[in-house]
């Protein structure tokens, strides 16, 4: 698996809404100490403080809703200054930052396992499977770092990925890992399936500018000729390309594509054309509008007689229909200014 982009909080909101899947309510106990049902928002930070009770009978507080926001910046800061550190040790030690914020209202447990794994996966490591007989003395390793005392967590941790390390190379060498537990010959044979399944496509700079240099700007550039021949039988008009609502032309287009990519996880890219006060007969107005979003995974391209529905970044994509739509919108234009032209038939 390669690392296909810098992990951000973007990427881990959309992860949130991804695992989790849907809204949902759980039980809570209000500042009242009432029961109360409590709404789980997906991908949307915690409104209200959460906390744990230790085995020892003492309440840690977590990170409160609105310091969350700051200590996610720091985080995910403190990620990037640190892309020379050992990768072991960079995905243990955000493990455990991740968890002391515990960011979310609900899935804080998933969501860190996941990302730490996702560390060690995109610099070329096996991920670390924590199993249910070990929870106690994880907790435990988890209590001790928030003391400052790493080393317990990072052993417990590196001995996990020893033992992956060691089923992987004798998967890669082709021995029986038959014999080897059960939940680790899953993850093993599961990420060796998707390290090597051809749909294993997420979004990229150059899985963008594959996109823009094959859909994108063609049709840009169809709609741009045709603003071009018959803006001048208007009083207003104006052809506009922005990517996250900053404008650009096409010769800058991948320039900032690539800007914008680097900020955020998703990528809204509009064209619009408008053109009002014609000038040779009735009083018309003509628009056209094309939303091009991509998000980690999915796109899809909307206009005022199309929609492709969300599709996977390695589905094909339907070229001729689209060309085909914009077309035909733009026939519907001309036969629209013939019917509006004074003394033309």
């Amino acid at each position: 698996m390669k690392e296909n982009r810098a992990l951000n909080e973007s990427t881990i909101r959309e992860l949130h809404k991804i695992i989790l899947k849907e809204d949902y309510f759980v039980d809570a106990i209000d500042q009242f100490d009432q029961p109360v049902k409590k709404k789980i928002t997906l991908g949307q930070y915690k409104t209200t403080p959460n906390h744990v009770k230790t085995k020892t009978g003492e309440i840690f507080f977590y990170t409160p809703p609105e310091q969350v926001a700051s200590e996610m910046t720091d985080l995910m800061s403190w990620l990037k200054k640190n892309e020379r550190l050992n990768p072991f040790l960079r995905a243990a030690i955000f493990h455990h930052r991740f968890v002391k914020i515990h960011p979310f209202d609900d899935g804080n447990g998933r969501m860190t396992r996941i990302l730490m794994n996702l560390i060690l996966m995109t610099n070329g490591y096996p991920p670390i499977v924590v199993e249910a007989q070990e929870r106690e003395i994880y907790y435990d390793m988890l209590s001790k770092a928030d003391d400052g005392d790493y080393s317990s967590l990072i052993e417990f941790l590196g001995n996990g990925l020893k033992k992956m390390m060691e089923i992987y190379i004798k998967a890669a060498k082709g021995e029986n890992i038959d014999g080897e537990d059960n939940i680790f010959k899953k993850v093993t044979l599961f990420t060796q399936k998707v390290e090597t399944h051809p749909d294993n496509l997420v979004l990229s700079e150059k899985v963008l500018i594959k996109f823009s240099n094959e859909l994108v700007k063609p049709t840009a550039k169809k709609i741009e000729k045709f603003y071009n021949q018959v803006h001048k039988l208007f009083t207003n008009g104006e052809f506009k390309i922005t990517i996250n609502n900053h404008s650009t032309t096409l010769d800058r287009f991948n320039k900032l594509l690539k800007e914008e990519f680097k900020e955020v996880q998703s990528i809204d890219i509009n064209l619009v054309m408008k053109l009002s006060g014609y000038t040779k007969g009735k009083p018309i107005k003509i628009t056209i509008k094309i939303l091009y979003h991509f998000e980690t995974y999915h796109y899809s391209i909307s206009t005022a007689n199309y929609n492709s529905g969300s599709k996977k970044l390695y589905d094909k994509i339907d070229f001729k229909t689209l060309d085909e739509k914009i077309d035909n919108q733009i026939e519907g234009i001309l036969q629209t200014l013939k019917t509006a032209t004074d003394g033309l038939k």
